[in-house]
């Protein structure tokens, strides 16, 4: 029996199948990307940064919410309120509670990733009014998980009601706290996924790589529209206390969140593997090809990039001068905003 101290009928109700299965999914796909992003940091020429560190901290979060929510199945989530077993209601409740942080948790830090993906892009730029509009929103995001995740926890007099109802004590109606909290959540999402879009956009020279990346990071909305999904089903657990699937879409946002906040590192590998097939003698060099893109690295070719400049100059020594023993002016590039000079 999955369901504790549940008859066999009442498992057969139970939608504890369909709920396991969606989480072993999304949570396959988000390890699949977390292990890309590691093995490009581990192997690649990419350096872990900070984006990368909140990125695998959001996925662990994530597993150990998804794992908490897994653990409620047992307990009677996926069964109409009144068919879940009375002896599990005490253990329900206390997971539920504690794995309200581990969720906001879980959000906060990839929108961090996203804000620090962003200012990794532009860290060797002019562009200090955006850097300056990006440290904001950080602090904008983790000020407002900070708020959602006290709400969710300090919603009851004495506190200890929320998890334990037989308590006596008053708690916020379930409806405005759920719905303020997702429209706070969802705010902060629109922040997050439109950084990218304000840094590439304006280049006047958009090629296939940017242009693909742009594209990839579109999909990042899809952690908004999950968040609004989730917000619909609020209306079901005022109705009947059911919060099955809003926890069901908690998980399938936080691991989509994760993915989208690797997805500039899949355009790099992709880039990559397309020159390399192209052009197999140069696959060495082309394995660095991702820190062509912006954001992928932090050499100066991403400030060249970011700077509307699209060729470089090269000074080539030939032999022939070095045999003849000709003096060489060693020559160094100097780069304005859209221009570019050459200082002796």
């Amino acid at each position: 029996m999955w369901v504790e101290n549940a008859s066999a009928e009442i498992e057969h109700d139970s939608r504890y199948p369909m709920f396991i299965c969606v989480c072993a999914v999304m949570v396959f796909l988000m390890t699949v990307a977390v292990a890309l992003r590691a093995y490009n940091c581990a192997w690649g020429s990419r350096r872990v940064g900070v984006d990368d560190c909140a990125t695998f901290v959001s996925a662990a979060l994530t597993l150990v919410y998804t794992i908490v929510a897994i653990r409620q199945t047992r307990l009677g989530l996926g069964l109409a309120v009144a068919l879940r077993p009375i002896e599990n209601t005490d253990e329900f409740t206390r997971l539920n509670y504690a794995g309200r942080p581990v969720y906001i948790a879980a959000l906060a830090t990839f929108k961090i990733a996203l804000c620090c993906g962003a200012l990794r892009i532009i860290q060797n730029t002019s562009r200090t009014t955006l850097r300056f509009v990006i440290k904001g929103f950080v602090v904008v995001i983790s000020l407002g998980h900070v708020a959602i995740a006290l709400a969710l926890m300090l919603y009851c007099r004495p506190v200890r009601k929320a998890w334990n109802p037989r308590i006596e004590g008053k708690c916020l109606s379930a409806g405005p706290l759920f719905y303020g909290t997702a429209a706070v959540s969802i705010i902060c999402d629109l922040f997050a996924f439109s950084l990218p879009f304000a840094i590439l956009y304006p280049l006047r020279n958009l090629n296939r790589d940017i242009a693909r990346l742009i594209i990839l990071l579109f999909f990042g909305f899809l952690t908004t529209i999950c968040s609004v999904v989730r917000m619909i089903q609020t209306r079901t657990v005022v109705q009947n206390g059911d919060s099955t699937l809003l926890i069901l879409w908690g998980v399938i946002e936080a691991c989509i969140g994760v993915i989208t906040s690797s997805i500039p590192t899949f355009n790099g590998m992709i880039s990559a593997l397309r020159k390399s097939r192209n052009s197999p003698s140069d696959a060495c060099h082309d394995t660095d090809e991702y820190r062509k893109l912006p954001g992928t690295g932090s050499e100066a070719e991403d400030s060249i990039k970011l700077n509307n400049i699209t060729r470089t100059t090269d000074i080539q020594v030939t032999n022939e001068q070095i045999k003849n023993g000709q003096q060489v002016t060693t020559m160094k590039p100097v780069w304005e905003e859209g221009k570019l000079g050459i200082a002796i």
